[in-house]
């Protein structure tokens, strides 16, 4: 159901603060939304913390874009996939809304200033970055390990240290003050968010009359005024600060593919002092792992209908990553790695996605146990060999030391845990049709229109390497503009959309005074896709074959079958 709570504080406070910094108004923007939103304690949660007050509800981000909004918000409930139900009320209240959008979001900034000869190339739709220009950039796998440790009280003066360190007559100082104020709010308004769980779980444990169940809520209220304000002490407490962190930054941005990292890395130390303390049984961290699964497995977005088509259903990228090896290359393989598995066969919902590091010294159970999950039908387990990815990252001129320290987020992108500005999934680039125009000296073959450049006529190809040539030359042409693009959408996200929250959840931000979208982070990519590698992977086969190898059909034969799709042709 779509949620428009978010889209009208949001809107609100923008109009109030509308003098201010861009950075603090989106500041305080995300404090408004925390402190106003519709929070509710459910009977049967351990964990808390809801994205709307609808347990599958979906919010909406107006400084993203709002064009989508305006015109598909009557296609919602019809539309092919992903549906969601929306009131008569709902859309009066978003056509009072979207006026102060539009020429102030982020999407009408970007398309606004592309210039004329990217524009008609964009019309071809041979690649798209539909994502990034309506919502934040996400994909990232935020310092767990460092927030759970340090507490957002210590990042909130951490920042107030900060703010006053530059010299004021320094040209960045008022930015860099700024940066650091940002990060200030946002952090005391994630805490007292926490705090308003917490009153509300004391409240309903006054209500109760069940005492089992008093007894929980009472302990979720204790937990909610203590993280994330402070450390996490013990495993109960840091599995609830991960959520506030991983729901917040949803609400932040509304970016896909936020994960939640080298899980079993980071709340190992967590759950054997539990453990061992006697405070927890095996059996009761299982049903805290379980709950937080169902907790991830709320969080949904909406999307336009574009959009729709490649990010279509509620996988929304969240995944756990276990396995591998440690920072000093031996056998990180623990308890928790199994119990992560053992959740998802339990649980068996679409969310969190379940990333398992193989390597030569890798526990036969743990193999045992991942092909387990895939054997009941479990099919969000995704494999993946360290030694490969780890030369990967080396040869990426990523440092030794963070090289062996990857987990995965999305469909299978490896990021450096904590300190990644990945951009995954920054545009999609047709590679098939890049191979059509390949094929008809880059003419769109059913319209004629010309997209490409000149590569000659496929028929005049001597050699299937001229072939291959004509193929790489679409590509590069493409690439070029869906690198321009992506690097405009690039800047637009650092001065219209600042995260501060992103900021204080990748290192490398509050340490260089840099905001996340402007680079802050340790190490920034740009990672955009080719779709249909495996249809040109066999096209190139089936033509190299056929034309040239064993010359079984001549290329004016092939062509003429696919203009006329292989009518009275089949064979």
């Amino acid at each position: 159901m779509v949620d428009t709570e978010r889209a009208i504080i949001v809107t609100e406070s923008f109009r109030k603060n509308e003098g201010l910094p861009l950075i603090l108004k989106r500041a305080l923007a995300f404090e408004e939304v925390l402190s106003r939103m519709t929070i509710v304690v459910r009977d049967d949660e351990l964990i808390v913390g809801n994205q709307t007050k609808n347990r599958r509800g979906v919010p909406l981000f107006p400084e993203y874009a709002v064009d989508w909004i305006r015109d598909q918000m009557d296609d919602l409930m019809t539309r092919k996939g992903d549906r969601f139900f929306i009131t008569a009320e709902q859309k009066k209240t978003l056509k009072e809304i979207i006026p102060f959008w539009e020429g102030r979001c982020l999407r009408d900034q970007i398309l606004g200033a592309i210039p004329p000869s990217l524009k008609g190339i964009l019309g071809h739709g041979i690649f798209v970055n539909e994502n990034y220009t309506m919502s934040g950039p996400g994909h990232i796998s935020p310092r767990y390990e460092f927030l759970l440790k340090t507490g957002l009280d210590a990042v909130i003066h951490e920042c107030r240290q900060k703010r006053e360190e530059p010299d004021m007559v320094c040209p960045d100082h008022t930015e860099t003050y700024n940066f650091f104020l940002a990060c200030e709010i946002t952090c005391r308004a994630l805490i007292a968010f926490a705090a308003r769980y917490a009153g509300e779980a004391e409240a309903a444990a006054d209500k109760t009359t069940d005492e089992p169940r008093r007894k929980e809520l009472l302990r979720i209220a204790e937990i909610c005024r203590k993280v994330p304000a402070l450390p996490a002490c013990g495993f109960y407490e840091a599995l609830q600060f991960m959520y506030f962190i991983q729901l917040a930054l949803q609400l932040e941005a509304n970016g896909l593919a936020i994960c939640l990292g080298r899980f079993d890395q980071t709340m190992i130390g967590y759950y054997r002092r539990d453990i061992e303390a006697g405070r927890l049984s095996r059996e009761e961290a299982l049903e805290l792992l379980e709950c937080l699964y169902l907790k991830i497995s709320e969080i949904d977005k909406i999307y336009s209908n574009q959009a729709t088509r490649f990010l279509q259903g509620p996988a929304h990228g969240q995944c756990i990553t276990i396995g591998g090896v440690t920072r000093q290359g031996r056998d990180a393989t623990n308890d928790l790695s199994y119990m992560v598995l053992e959740a998802d066969r339990d649980i068996r919902l679409v969310q969190p996605d379940i990333a398992v590091r193989i390597h030569p010294l890798s526990p036969d159970e743990l193999l045992r146990q991942a092909a387990v999950n895939v054997k009941a039908g479990i099919n969000k387990i995704k494999v993946f060999n360290d030694e490969i990815i780890t030369q990967s990252m080396l040869d990426l001129g990523i440092a030794p030391e963070d090289a062996q320290d990857f987990s995965f987020l999305g469909c299978s992108e490896p990021v450096i845990e904590g300190k990644t500005n990945t951009w995954g999934n920054s545009g999609q680039l047709n590679l098939a049709k890049c191979l059509e125009l390949s094929l008809n000296d880059g003419r769109c073959m059913p319209a004629g229109t010309r997209m490409g450049p000149n590569t000659g006529r496929a028929e005049d190809f001597a050699s299937f390497d001229e072939f291959l040539e004509a193929f790489r030359t679409q590509v590069r042409y493409f690439v070029k503009y869906l690198v321009a693009y992506d690097n405009m959408i690039d800047v637009f996200h650092g001065t219209v959309a600042p995260l501060p929250l992103y900021s204080v959840a990748i290192e490398g931000c509050l340490e260089r005074g840099i905001e996340f979208n402007k680079g802050g982070a340790v190490y920034n990519t740009t990672s955009p896709l080719g779709v249909g590698p495996i249809t040109v992977g066999d096209s190139l086969a089936a033509v190299k074959k056929l034309v040239f190898d064993e010359q079984k059909l001549t290329m004016s034969e092939l062509l003429e079958a696919l203009r006329t799709d292989f009518e009275g042709k089949e064979a």
